[in-house]
Parts: structure tokens; C-alpha cells; sequence
């Protein structure tokens, strides 16, 4: 992965969240988590990243799949380029029907850093704590993703990232997905 200051480690944890889009809580069944068989299958997005704190914004362009992988599970694949950035990977997300939490783990190729988020979800939206750890190439921070709902085959993801020294949350990547 090419990219610059704090850009990948927050574009990490925006990317894998990119498929959560339509987060609902699921009571427990054997049958496969609703949200997780909504979003099996292949999204696109285009939007915006900011490579770093000093640089303008560029568009970005993303390509997700998905598939389940058990009832409660979704493994995924991401691509994502922008003028300055390229970014591949993959992850897992997890729903716990017990706790109503969402988790995920997200790795970027030719790195050996891991992200993970933690969150809760409405029927409309999903809000995420991602923290990053591990990474050679990219410093390691912490910030917050959201999700909201734009329709039935349409989301948004937003992701913040804190700023190094002031602590501060600056919006970094908004990607707007289809199918």
C-alpha cells in the first residue's frame, strides 16, 4: 500500500466498515444474520480521501465483495485508489446476537498491521470505534466510522480519524456505495 501520514490506517478500518450498510439488530437464529445476507454480493463506491493532514482532497473509487461466512460472519475483499493511494485488503465482520455488538478485523496487504472496530447499529445507521495496530508502514491512531442508510441499495460511509498532537477527529474518507 502506497499512502502518506495517517491516511491508511484510517482508510483501513473505512474501507472494511464500507459494507456494513444496512446495520440492524438481529435477534439469534440459525438462519444467516439479515444485515450480513444483504450484503453479500459486490459494492462499489466513489467518493473522497485526504492522504494526510496536509494534503487536499482527491476522489476515490472502492470495490468491495462479500460473502457470508457462517450465520453471524461476513468475510470481505477491498480494493480502493485514489490519485495518491492504493489500498488492498481483507476482514471479517461479526455480529453477536447475545451483545448486539458488531466487531471487525481488517488487514492490509503487504503490511503487518491490523485494524479492528467495535460498534452498535439502528435500522438507518451503524457508529464504530476503530483502532490501529501494528503497522510498519503507516503510524497507528484510533477514530470513529459511520454508516447511514441512503436506501436500499445505496450507503454512506464517513470515516474520522485523530489528529496526531491535538487529539482532534477530521473527516478523512466518505465514500458513497451502490450495487
Amino acid at each position: 500500500m502506497s499512502s502518506t501520514g495517517v491516511f491508511g490506517r484510517r482508510c483501513a478500518g473505512a474501507v472494511l466498515a464500507g459494507g456494513l450498510a444496512l446495520a440492524f439488530h438481529h435477534p439469534a437464529s440459525a438462519e444467516p444474520n439479515a444485515l450480513f445476507k444483504a450484503l453479500e454480493g459486490i459494492w462499489r463506491g466513489n467518493g473522497t480521501i485526504k492522504a494526510g493532514p496536509d494534503k487536499p482532497e482527491e476522489p476515490m473509487r472502492c470495490r468491495i465483495e462479500q460473502e457470508l461466512a457462517g450465520a453471524n460472519s461476513l468475510k470481505q475483499s477491498i480494493k480502493c485508489a485514489s490519485t495518491s493511494v492504493r489500498l488492498f485488503g481483507s476482514g471479517k465482520l461479526r455480529y453477536d446476537p447475545a451483545t448486539g455488538i458488531y466487531s471487525g478485523t481488517f488487514e492490509a496487504s503487504g503490511d503487518s498491521g491490523k485494524s479492528t472496530m467495535t460498534g452498535r447499529g439502528t435500522a438507518r445507521s451503524l457508529n464504530m470505534t476503530v483502532t490501529h495496530t501494528g503497522y510498519k508502514k503507516i503510524s497507528n491512531s484510533s477514530g470513529t466510522l459511520s454508516i447511514r442508510i441512503l436506501g436500499p441499495a445505496r450507503h454512506v460511509v464517513t470515516l474520522f480519524g485523530k489528529q496526531p498532537g491535538s487529539g482532534r477527529l477530521t473527516q478523512v474518507y466518505r465514500v458513497v456505495y451502490t450495487r
